[in-house]
């Protein structure tokens, strides 16, 4: 029987983004589908059962030349594989989802934010237009989703801005495959060793950069290890002048992550009060919690539904440095009790807050576009 072939594409996320490759991808593949995933870059490998091919070319930072030129590129390339179906990741895409349909396919929206919401912390955008920014594209989105089949969201929010648009819609939640952090070494005396504050991540500065930076940097005995893409123009500089107790590690692998959290004693997520930041709670605190570490996070009702409900960290101001470094301070100096909120939140997730849980849920909104196109 020949296999359904699926064709994932996207301009802005990386051949290793996580909810794109690690996820659905590898998910939809483990389960009978012949899958590729295309994005920028030079790279054409099989991983995992998924073919992640490339555009042949460097990856294109220019962001008008990215929504224009490497659109198109890519959706030629997508073309030519011939798939059933197209699942596309970023709303800058979503102009060719016609054309995919007049070519007979299934097309699949995977929206990973709240787009207006999303332009409104854009820091490249000037300030005084985003608001009209975030309008017009909030309107090009909600007109070019009628071409989509079906409609994927992360937040509740999100989720009700396509309700009633006569289009199949889905949530599925960002939880971590928890196969990843099963046998994550949970060490408290090793921790205590480390005395280690970790942060992973792409980081700016809505996301909480500098506030975290100055709080760790007044306190004694501890490092503070950032991973991940930061997004300032001169981070290195940025990080060395606030203290010398802070470590920028870049892009690690998975395995390194995992290593993170083993040697770390607390995970931080302190995004600040921009209205993207405030609708869902972020992959990294489902991460924290699956490699029993807890939580600092902001004290927003997306966060503190999760981390106080399930006593598995503190919430605190996000822009208050002292009450961040207060936080900080009391789960290094008590790990019994950051044990403890440790293992709750490994235990949450462990039960059901996890993608092998959770895929049944991208797995039969597929089963169902395939039943209604063979009618």
């Amino acid at each position: 029987m020949k296999k359904i072939k699926v064709c994932h594409i996207s301009t802005v996320h990386s051949v290793r983004d996580i909810r794109v490759f690690y996820k659905e991808c590898r998910t939809l593949a483990a389960n009978g589908y012949d899958v590729t995933y295309i994005s920028q870059g030079v790279h054409d490998e099989v991983i995992d059962g998924v073919r992640r091919l490339g555009t042949g070319k460097p990856i294109i930072k220019n962001k008008l030349v990215r929504m224009t030129l490497s659109c198109r590129h890519l959706i030629k390339i997508a073309l030519a594989e011939n798939a059933d179906i197209y699942h596309i990741h970023d709303s800058e895409l979503l102009r060719f989802s016609r054309l995919l349909k007049k070519a007979g396919k299934i097309v699949v929206y995977d929206s990973h934010e709240h787009l207006p919401m999303q332009i409104m912390e854009k820091e490249w955008i000037p300030r005084p237009i985003r608001p009209l920014i975030a309008k017009i594209t909030g309107k090009i989105e909600l007109r070019k989703i009628k071409f989509s089949d079906l409609i994927i969201v992360v937040a509740d929010k999100t989720f009700h801005r396509f309700e009633n648009k006569g289009i199949e819609l889905i949530k599925l939640e960002n939880f971590p495959i928890f196969n990843e952090f099963y046998n994550i070494d949970i060490d408290y005396n090793k921790k205590k060793s480390h005395r280690k504050i970790c942060y992973t991540g792409a980081i700016w500065l809505e996301r909480g950069l500098d506030t975290m930076c100055k709080a760790a940097a007044g306190l004694e005995n501890c490092t503070l290890e950032i991973a991940g893409r930061i997004d300032h123009p001169s981070h290195n500089e940025y990080i060395s002048g606030i203290g010398d107790n802070i470590v920028y590690s870049g892009y690690l692998s998975r395995a390194d992550v995992v290593t993170l959290y083993e040697e770390s004693m607390v995970g931080l997520c302190l995004f600040k009060a921009y209205p993207n930041n405030m609708i869902d709670p972020p992959t990294k605190i489902f991460e924290y919690m699956a490699s029993g570490i807890p939580v600092i996070g902001s004290a927003f009702d997306s966060i503190t539904n999760v981390v106080e409900k399930y006593e598995c960290g503190l919430c605190v101001n996000p822009l208050d440095i002292n009450e961040i470094r207060k936080a900080m301070q009391f789960l290094l100096d008590n790990p019994e009790e950051a044990k403890r909120m440790g293992i709750n939140g490994r235990r949450v997730v462990k039960e059901k807050m996890n993608w092998e849980v959770h895929s049944d849920v991208l797995l039969n909104a597929y089963g169902k576009l395939m039943e209604k196109k063979n009618g």
